[in-house]
């Protein structure tokens, strides 16, 4: 009987609490907090990553339950995604492949239970891939093999 009660304490307990992602930012708009959470440290470019938005209340630091939150994902003058995406109990959670390296900007929108719409844009850095080590022992040597050409040729017209 404990352990059937257990399970059920945690299983509630799942919904009303949200591990905190990698990074992200939270912004403050009147008297809301925007919570945009980032799965990595580093965004790389073309490597899947997880995104929250959530909403709260900026002096209770209460969650504030909305039905969805519009998304806007952009770079420079070209919109990559745009979507409303629905609220399951809590904060909505995306996952997201940035195409390329650079500066994006995403938007969100949240409208409160009472119909006042929250809105807020931040910047997400993303950085190109590292190049593997595979990669750049073959480009080392690579180098190493043109050297070698080059100063045969030398010698050989000596």
């Amino acid at each position: 009987m404990r352990l059937v009660l257990l399970v059920l304490v945690g299983l509630c307990l799942i919904t009303t609490s949200y591990g905190h992602l990698a990074s992200g930012q939270d912004i403050t708009v009147n008297e809301y907090l925007v919570d945009y959470g980032v799965s990595e440290e580093v965004v790389i470019e073309k490597e899947t990553v997880s995104m929250s938005f959530a909403l709260y209340n900026k002096t209770l630091d209460d969650p504030i339950y909305v039905d969805n939150v519009w998304v806007r994902i952009s770079k420079e003058d070209s919109i990559l995604f745009v979507g409303t995406i629905k609220a399951e109990d809590g904060p909505v959670f995306v996952t997201y492949q940035f195409p390329e390296k650079g500066l994006y900007e995403i938007k969100m929108r949240f409208l409160t239970p009472e119909n006042e719409t929250v809105e807020t844009t931040i910047k997400q850095t993303v950085e190109s891939k590292p190049m593997s080590s595979f990669v750049r022992a073959m480009v080392v040597l690579g180098i190493l093999i043109l050297g070698i050409v080059i100063y045969k040729r030398k010698n050989k017209n000596r």
